[in-house]
């Protein structure tokens, strides 16, 4: 004998499965409200399922953006420090020879060139 199965008085006749008298003597309207309700169990247990997970998900993200906050603040800090210093060291090259000496023959005055062949 199958699972959920029962022989009737008669062993030689048919079997059936448990509940389909029931199901039978029900009017359709009583099925198919019973077919709705099962519907809506399975409804609710997967939105309660959703949600739980969702809210796991959020939760590691609170946690995962508190932590490396603080270290994306601090590469913000070192990235903005760093490109002072590249700013300086680019200024400093470009305006001119930092010792005093260059700086007395470094002058506004426009230059004469060498090959007399270009224009003044």
């Amino acid at each position: 004998m199958g699972r959920g199965l029962r022989l009737n008085e008669n062993a030689y006749t048919q079997i059936k499965p448990i509940g389909e008298d029931v199901m039978k003597n029900l009017k359709i309207g009583h099925r198919l409200g019973l077919g709705f309700a099962a519907v809506l169990v399975l409804l609710v247990a997967v939105a309660t399922f959703g949600l739980q997970q969702v809210s796991r998900l959020n939760d590691r993200i609170v946690f995962l953006t508190s932590i490396d906050e603080g270290k994306l603040e601090a590469l913000s800090k070192v990235q903005f420090a760093v490109g002072l210093r590249a700013i300086a060291a680019r200024n400093r090259w470009s305006v001119g020879p930092p010792n005093r000496k260059a700086m007395s023959t470094w002058s506004a005055a426009p230059r004469k060139r060498s090959n007399p062949a270009w224009p003044n």
